[in-house]
């Protein structure tokens, strides 16, 4: 009895580490998509960070002064997503490194837009979790 309860929670266990992680893969690939004008000749990262900063432009209405440190911020965290996830850490670690970063990502972000903005990012952010959530 007692090693199928501890079956049930390690089980449990690794399924909330891959739903968490496939939510954050769903998130990455959302946030990515976008109608990007001159990004065709990029490739991989540069092109994902790319068609994620037009698509915040477009909906938080960046300025001028604060695209190209979106742009900036956003190619930062790709790029340590992407050391992260080609790692050959732990599932576990990953998450959480993943994690981290987002949080400083948001960190970053907050200094750069303004109040509402961020509200608005927060908000559009936390709406596409609740999506991938009921549609998973």
């Amino acid at each position: 009895m007692l090693f199928l309860n501890m079956a049930k929670n390690y089980f449990n266990m690794n399924a909330k580490i891959s739903f968490t992680v496939m939510l954050l893969g769903c998130l990455l690939a959302f946030s990515y998509q976008s109608n990007a004008h001159d990004t065709d000749n990029l490739t991989g990262s540069q092109e994902r960070t790319g068609k994620m900063s037009l698509k915040m432009k477009e909906i938080l209405l960046l300025n001028d002064g604060q695209y190209p440190k979106v742009c900036d911020i956003n190619s930062k965290y790709d790029k340590k997503d992407q050391e992260i996830l080609n790692s050959s850490a732990k599932r576990k670690s990953k998450l959480k490194a993943i994690r981290a970063n987002q949080k400083g990502k948001d960190k970053e972000l907050k200094t750069v837009l303004t109040k509402d903005q961020f509200k608005k990012y927060l908000r559009l952010k936390e709406e596409f979790l609740d999506d991938v959530r009921i549609n998973f």
